[in-house]
């Protein structure tokens, strides 16, 4: 899992979205989303589509908020590009 050094969250797939967790949760661990969702058990890997699912829009604004980076109007309306299909091949 590569993480960026010194960014206090990262993206995690989880329920069909990409949700961002706190950096120091731990693979295999249970943990909270930005949104406040509870995952049982933080993966410690998954796959290359999964990365690329819709982002949860709620996690966004709170990591745009805490890396003081203006919202993204159009996340919620995002979608898979035709590069997630070609990973997935």
């Amino acid at each position: 899992m590569i993480t960026a050094e010194g960014r206090r969250f990262r993206w995690l797939p989880f329920d069909g979205r990409r949700h961002a967790i706190d950096n120091a949760i731990e693979p295999n661990t249970h943990g909270i989303t930005l949104c406040r969702r509870e995952i049982p058990r933080v993966p410690a890997r998954w796959s290359k589509v999964a990365g690329c699912w819709r982002t949860c829009w709620r996690c966004d604004n709170a990591w745009r908020d805490a890396e003081g980076i203006p919202h993204n109007p159009f996340v919620e309306r995002s979608t898979s590009s035709q590069a997630c299909v070609e990973l997935a091949s």
